[in-house]
Parts: structure tokens; sequence; C-alpha cells
């Protein structure tokens, strides 16, 4: 019997009737609960998972604030902007939610020079919250040197770096995001294989290779709202197993995954 992983660290979740963002670069379709992903979960033997905020839904966290207080099983991360309070972050660090992120995908980048942006992230660190970001490849470098006025501010990379599939291991994303682990404040998640086609092999091992199991973290981007056709979650499991053959290097990146998000 092949173990499962201990944590999903990617997925989404959402009701019918949320308001809906005019950011939004993907359309949610049914609604995908929390009592869903859950059963998704015990399904595949995964004790833990983390919600991933979507751009659909911009700053309404409320969702999966309410998601994080009923099961304690799950941590999440949410949206948030210069506006936010320190007592809003105080209060969504200690219900689980231990991270912003930064959807930025097909938007302008903020000046995160501004004092507003200085803030937000002075705080996030403070807080022991970590920068959880979804950008384009070409631009991730510029977003990774951003941050780097904050040496105690974490970072997590979704999707291998979003990398452009014909560019392989050359593209300017994946490169960018192998230079980032080396600052010691950066994680990649090995999320959404279903993106990476034929290629998830290659860039999970150059992945293994460079940053370790210490910098990798496996999600599965549930429910697969990209996906070009239906895909399954046993198939997100199956691939990660079939990328990460060892099953000594899986259970570390699912310990990786235990200590960043459970344990800290």
């Amino acid at each position: 019997m092949i173990e499962r992983p201990i944590v999903d660290t990617h997925a989404h979740i959402y009701r019918a009737g949320m308001p809906l963002s005019p950011g939004g670069w993907i359309a949610p379709g049914a609604p995908r609960t929390v009592d869903d992903y859950i059963t998704a979960l015990d399904a595949h033997g995964i004790p833990f998972g983390v919600i991933a905020a979507m751009s659909a839904f911009g700053d309404y966290n409320d969702y999966t604030l309410e998601a994080l207080g009923r099961f304690k099983r799950l941590r999440g991360t949410g949206i948030a902007s210069p506006q936010t309070t320190f007592e809003q972050l105080k209060a969504w660090r200690a219900s689980g939610l231990t991270g912003v992120r930064f959807m930025l995908l097909r938007t302008e980048m903020p000046d995160l020079s501004e004092f507003g942006w200085q803030r937000l992230l002075t705080r996030l660190s403070d807080l022991a919250m970590h920068v959880h970001v979804l950008i384009e490849p070409d631009r991730l470098e510029a977003f990774i040197n951003a941050l780097a006025g904050y040496p105690t501010l974490n970072l997590v990379i979704d999707h291998f770096g979003f990398p452009e599939i014909s560019k392989g291991v050359d593209c300017t994303g994946f490169r960018a995001a192998l230079r980032g682990v080396e600052s010691g404040r950066v994680w990649v998640k090995m999320a959404a294989f279903h993106r990476m086609g034929s290629m998830a092999p290659l860039y999970a091992s150059a992945l293994l290779r460079h940053a370790g199991t210490e910098r990798i973290m496996w999600g599965t981007d549930w429910p697969f709202l990209a996906a070009s056709g239906p895909y399954a979650y046993e198939e997100a499991v199956s691939a990660f197993n079939e990328c990460i053959s060892s099953p000594e290097d899986r259970r570390a990146i699912s310990e990786t995954s235990l200590r960043f998000y459970f344990f800290d």
C-alpha cells in the first residue's frame, strides 16, 4: 500500500451566493464547500488541508474563516490590502489563516515600496504570517526581490513557479523559484500537476534536486477549476507518487508542509 500524503497544501472552497470580485480571473462554477473538501480528504486518507484564497472572491475571506473555525485540521490563506488592520490580521492568524495570498496573475503588480504595502508586509512578518503568490513567470523574480527587505517574511510560490510549459525547466519563473529557495525564506508548492502536463516529472525532479524536501510542499488544486478536462483527486495523489518516487522523500515533503502550516 502506498503511503498517503499528510497535508494537501492547496485547495479552494466556495459556496453559492458569495460575492464575485471584478478582478477574478477564473469562474468558480458549481459550489465546492468545505464539507465537500473534507469528504475528499477523508476518502483519500489525508489528515490535513490548506485552503488557498481565490481571486474570484477578492478580499471576501469570510467563508474560509468560517471553515477554519469548524475544522481545526485546516489552515488557509486570505486576501488583504494596505487597509487591512493589524487587529484583523492578528485575528486571522489566531483562527488558522496563516498567510496572505497575492493574486497578481493578469493584474498590475502593486508598488510594494509604498507605505501602505510596507506596513502590511511588516505586520505579516511581525505576526509570523507568510506571503503566498501567484504571478506570471516573467514577473516572479521581481516580486521575490521586492520582498528582500523583509528577512523574516516567508514566501510560498504557487504551482511550480507557474512555468511556461513550452520552455521546460529553462522557463524564467521556474528558474526564479529555484533561485528563491536559496534565500532560506522561500518554499515552492508542487500543486496542480494537471497544469504541468508531461513536464511534471521534470519539474518535480529539478525542484527536488535543487531545493530538497525542506523547501517543497505538495498540493492538489482541488476542485481543479483550471483543468482542461475531468480530473480526479486520486490523479493528483498518483502524480505526486510518480514524480517523487522515493517514499522517504514524499514523507519528508509532507513533514515540511506539516511544520510550515501547523507547527510554527
